[in-house]
């Protein structure tokens, strides 16, 4: 699907193999590893460009942006932070929601770092609107 430049964007973001198009598939109502966004169990990256599907949140269309991951091994962290700030300049109405998706382990550093990043290519105000959501929770 197409990025509609006047709905506003929901975007997530997270390192490679958080499960960030697996909430993508979620949030558009499809299954988890059968929807818009390509998924895979394994640990490469799956998403080499930011995808987009539209959601409706009270009547409201939004695009709902799937990005390739940060620290991601084979491009590089800048050329993919350059990459969503190219796909949501476009967009009219801008970033509404900021998901971080993190695997639901210990931090490292390099996860620290991500609000520093964000800041930096989306601006100092993107981290007002920063929702932290944590994947691969086990109730072991």
């Amino acid at each position: 699907m197409e990025l509609n430049v006047n709905n506003p964007v929901v975007l997530l973001i997270g390192k490679t193999g958080a499960g960030k198009s697996t909430l993508g598939n979620l949030l558009v109502g499809a299954p988890h590893d059968n929807g818009p966004f390509h998924t895979s169990a394994q640990m490469d990256s799956v998403t080499k460009e930011c995808t987009v599907a539209t959601i409706s949140i009270d009547g409201v269309p939004y695009n709902i942006v799937d990005t390739p991951g940060i620290f991601d091994t084979q491009q590089g962290t800048i050329p993919v932070l350059n990459q969503i700030a190219k796909t949501i300049n476009k967009c009219a109405h801008g970033v509404k929601a900021i998901l971080i998706v993190y695997k639901a382990r210990r931090f490292t550093d390099e996860q620290r770092n991500v609000l520093n990043e964000i800041r930096t290519f989306l601006g100092k105000d993107a981290t007002n609107n920063i929702i932290s959501v944590f994947s691969h929770a086990s109730t072991d």
